[in-house]
């Protein structure tokens, strides 16, 4: 009899928002990414679209119906979480980020001998209390599911020890991949000196963009994202930005737009209170441009010259004149990052490391 291919579930709805052009979050694109090079590497790639009625397969990844309903989410994780892993029979089950439901998951993946992989995103997911989880209930459910868990890869050195020090898990790290962007933007895509792109949301501090493009007006700046919450930020900043005349903003773009966008300017600007490893980070990377920063993960912006670490506004602003009035400084950053992206962003570097990690402990 024919032996079937290893199969993997990449637990997460928003690969089909990136496909099919929708706004996403940086998980998302992390996720996509993987769920290619599982496919080519030979695996049976599923995942899940909300609110679907049946299944759909797009760029080799078979979509599974999934189900929305606010007031019944806590038995519809577990019902999921049972049904899908008896229906798949998964080799594999990779999922990101914190979230309650991840609790179910990883006691049915215990329960059905399935392994289970967790993939650290945001810096604050192993520490005890400051988790973007919602409530406390929820928090509860997700500390136990940590202890579920046999296997953990994060982005950086802290998430690392965070897992360590908090729950005695040991972890691998692993820098976040890059594949092959498929798909070319639907629309004309401006060049700009520099560019911000997140969804709007107070602790991505979308002002000091603002405020640098005020004192730095021979420079052309372009914000790009959607609202995130209630949209009142998104709102203020977009009101703020219409006075400006060397800042375009673009409001929410398909994660395609933004991926050329970034390659057309030349600093990409990070300005968050905290991160993981920022995807927009390999956005630029890929293409050369530096970055100038307020998060370095695992010190590696520093470590490598990659561009500016930065702590205020006027840093931020001082940073950004430096680099784009030094040309030979510039393009020794350019220089650095290409040669820092070649050996460390491959997706093929990264599906050796999770496989040698995972099947290596048997």
């Amino acid at each position: 009899m024919k032996q079937r291919n290893k199969r993997v579930i990449i637990w997460d709805t928003g690969e089909i928002d990136l496909i099919e052009g929708r706004q996403i979050g940086g998980i998302a694109v992390q996720m996509y990414f993987w769920a290619q090079t599982f496919v080519e590497h030979g695996w049976e790639v599923y995942s899940f679209a909300e609110n679907a009625r049946q299944r759909v397969v797009k760029e080799g990844i078979t979509f599974l119906p999934k189900r929305n309903v606010l007031r019944i989410n806590l038995l519809l994780e577990w019902w999921d979480a049972l049904k899908t892993i008896a229906a798949i029979h998964p080799d594999l089950i990779i999922y990101r980020g914190a979230n309650r439901a991840l609790y179910p998951l990883a006691k049915v993946a215990r329960l059905f001998g399935r392994k289970l992989v967790m993939f650290g995103a945001s810096d604050v997911n192993f520490e005890p209390g400051k988790e973007l989880v919602g409530s406390e209930v929820n928090r509860k459910m997700y500390h136990r599911a940590i202890k579920h868990i046999p296997y953990f890869v994060v982005q950086n050195q802290h998430q690392h020890d965070t897992l360590l020090q908090n729950y005695g898990k040991e972890s691998l790290v692993r820098f976040n991949i890059w594949g092959e962007v498929r798909q070319k933007p639907e629309d004309d895509v401006p060049q700009s000196d520099a560019v911000w792109v997140a969804n709007f949301r107070t602790l991505k501090r979308a002002e000091w963009v603002l405020d640098a493009a005020e004192k730095l007006p021979e420079y052309k700046f372009v914000l790009a994202g959607g609202p995130s919450g209630d949209g009142k930020y998104y709102q203020e900043m977009k009101n703020r930005s219409e006075v400006l005349e060397n800042l375009d903003f673009l409001g929410s773009r398909s994660f395609f737009y933004t991926c050329e966008l970034v390659a057309r300017s030349k600093v990409l600007l990070c300005t968050s209170t905290f991160e993981g490893f920022p995807n927009t980070f390999l956005q630029a990377w890929v293409h050369g441009p530096p970055v100038i920063s307020t998060v370095d993960p695992s010190g590696i912006i520093s470590r490598y010259h990659l561009g500016e670490v930065v702590n205020t506004e006027e840093e931020l602003a001082a940073a950004l004149k430096h680099i784009l009035d030094d040309k030979e400084y510039y393009e020794q950053l350019r220089q650095n990052v290409n040669a820092f992206f070649k050996e460390n962003y491959s997706s093929e570097a990264g599906y050796n490391n999770i496989i040698q990690y995972v099947y290596e402990q048997d």
